[in-house]
């Protein structure tokens, strides 16, 4: 798989319809699901193990991950 970022995770779940936050003098956006915070997402590159977390928080496969970058 090829180096995954911040962006990209943001931008699938924006796709997914999910809120994103920016963050305020801190490192990680806040995903939102309404007023619940979903999962936070550092700026830069992820470690496949905070990837493959923050695709869980999501509720999405890996499969379906792939498929909206």
């Amino acid at each position: 798989m090829a180096e995954i970022r911040g962006n990209d995770i943001l931008r699938v779940a924006r796709k997914l319809g999910y809120q994103v936050r920016p963050p305020k003098r801190r490192k990680h956006y806040v995903i939102l699901d309404g007023p619940r915070i979903v999962t936070t997402v550092p700026k830069g590159k992820l470690k496949k193990g905070t990837l493959a977390a923050i695709i869980k928080d999501l509720g999405i496969t890996r499969e379906e991950f792939n498929r909206l970058v």
